[in-house]
């Protein structure tokens, strides 16, 4: 039996029937483990990948508030406070009434920020991936 190909890009995959088929193409990167799960057409990881290709200045910006806290001397904070203020500095600056920062992606970004900014290693707390 073949394994089906990635719904998402039509690559072929290596298939785990418990889990569906692993797409190299839709990883998001060797450094932040993600499994996408593409069965599920629109899976959470895809969704993210997606979103923060689309808007670069999100992480931008919880970069630069997780370092000014850092700075101030926070060794840890949750991710959902800066989301916040991202948020409010966003509605404050667009008139893109499409624009909405998905609560979903507040731990893809923690494990991202933590995973590429050395300096932020360990300053978020993150739970296991249920989705």
């Amino acid at each position: 039996m073949t394994n089906p190909p990635c719904r998402r890009c039509g690559e072929p995959s290596d298939l785990d029937t418990q889990l569906g088929p692993e797409c190299s193409a839709c990883w998001w990167s060797a450094d932040v483990p993600t499994i996408c799960m593409c069965r599920r057409v629109e899976c959470h990881d895809c969704r993210f990948q997606d979103f923060h290709r689309a808007n670069p200045r999100v992480y931008s910006e919880l970069v630069k508030l997780a370092r000014m806290l850092r700075a101030k001397g926070r060794v840890h904070y949750g991710v959902g406070a800066l989301f916040e203020v991202v948020r409010f500095h966003r509605a404050l600056e667009t008139t893109d009434v499409m624009f909405k920062l998905n609560n979903n992606y507040r731990s893809r970004y923690a494990r991202l920020i933590m995973a590429t900014e050395t300096d932020l290693s360990g300053f978020f707390e993150t739970r296991m991936l249920k989705t």
